[in-house]
């Protein structure tokens, strides 16, 4: 068994260096896309309102007029509430942790007297936030945040001396005043220090995307393979249809961590000298990000044999493989962040496996979770791929009698 399996490795190692197109596939696209992407979305976010919605929720232990004033005025163009994560502080971390939410406003009790006092400029409001929301998003939001805050400052120095009239008070809070009124509070590990740059989005992002995109090499071998009776003489061989799968998965998943070698790099040294920021990686978190780009191509490359057992056309291929590519990308925030997603469609990403990797690696890179990061994502991602394993095992079997 050993033997055969050499054979048909190194069968599928001479398939793929002839298939240059593929290779271009799997290794200039998602470099290109990583460098164009990294670059073009570096300012995508600004803090001067002229950014993506921001979504967020207001948590009011206070319930007082001011507080619900507050919640009035925070409200605008670029900030949208999302009521249906909940108003209560377990159920926004939650969302938070998710995902599903980036922002959340937590407004203490006593909130409406400290605001009257004008000698109380320091927490007044907690700022709860995921650490993956890049840095100019944090800011545009805190610095709308502070905004709000010198605005209700305002009114209430404004009310308290209009009963005297004439009289000189001071003068009203200014923003720069109230720059300790938000305490920042992010959901996740100690570790996380740092909000991800564009570089740590869209790396990742691309090298998945890129994985997943060996469907076009391995559809295009198989089709050859049934078509001048390669299969048909391995399986009159006594080469069961499971062992040809098994044969084909290893080589394919090598390509894919050759792959995950040269992204990373592009990311690290390329990016940089086009202006963009370079991508850090600490030598703590290599060994489970190894792991996960192996579990990631292990999906990747089940669902393109998957695939390949399927299709009978490259026409066909390129419909399901190269399509449903695209749409697993577009729905998994590969090519559009989740950051600046509507709820729904953030919830909608879950069924994307694009999606799974993507929290795989953002829970090592950004969120520090190492190991444990990794668990949930990992299973969905090994579920999967077993199962594509076991339905192109069957679909062979049924293709060939």
């Amino acid at each position: 068994m050993q033997a055969v399996f050499k054979a048909l490795w190194w069968k599928e190692w001479l398939a793929l260096s002839r298939d240059r197109f593929g290779l271009m596939a799997i290794f200039v696209m998602p470099a290109v896309f990583i460098l164009v992407m990294s670059l073009a979305l570096r300012d995508t976010l600004r803090p001067d309102g002229t950014g993506p919605q921001l979504h967020y929720a207001v948590v009011d232990l206070d319930n007082s007029a001011s507080s619900r004033e507050l919640a009035k005025l925070l409200a605008g163009r670029n900030f949208i509430l999302e009521p249906s994560v909940g108003t209560t502080e377990t159920s926004t971390r939650k969302a938070i942790a998710d995902g599903r939410l980036p922002f959340a406003v937590v407004i203490p009790k006593g909130f409406e007297d400290r605001t009257a006092d004008e000698t109380a400029t320091n927490g007044l409001v907690t700022m709860r936030l995921d650490p993956t929301v890049a840095a100019l998003a944090r800011s545009a939001f805190r610095q709308h945040l502070q905004g709000i805050l010198g605005t209700l400052k305002a009114r209430i120095f404004l009310k308290g001396i209009s009963t005297m009239f004439g009289v000189d008070t001071g003068s009203p809070m200014t923003p720069k005043d109230l720059q300790g009124a938000v305490i920042e509070d992010a959901v996740g590990s100690a570790h996380t220090t740092t909000p991800p740059t564009a570089v740590q989005q869209n790396v990742p992002a691309w090298l998945i995307f890129g994985m997943f995109f060996v469907v076009l090499p391995v559809t295009a071998i198989f089709i050859t393979e049934r078509q001048n009776g390669t299969l048909q003489r391995l399986g009159s061989m006594g080469i069961g249809h499971g062992t040809m799968l098994a044969g084909k998965l290893v080589p394919f998943m090598v390509v894919n961590m050759i792959q995950t070698i040269l992204m990373l790099g592009v990311g690290i040294w390329l990016v940089p000298l086009f202006g963009g920021e370079a991508l850090s990686l600490p030598m703590a978190i290599l060994p489970p990000l190894a792991a996960m780009a192996a579990i990631l191509s292990f999906a990747a490359v089940s669902w393109a044999l998957l695939v390949a057992s399927i299709v009978r056309t490259s026409e066909q291929a390129t419909v399901i493989g190269g399509v449903g590519n695209i749409l697993m990308g577009a729905i998994g925030g590969i090519m559009v962040p989740r950051l600046v997603m509507p709820a729904e469609m953030r919830a909608l990403t879950n069924i994307s496996p694009m999606a799974w990797g993507l929290d795989g690696f953002h829970s090592i890179m950004l969120r520090g979770e190492g190991w444990l990061g990794i668990v949930p994502t990992a299973t969905r991602l090994i579920i999967f791929a077993l199962a594509s394993l076991a339905l192109a095992t069957w679909l062979a079997r049924r293709g060939n009698r």
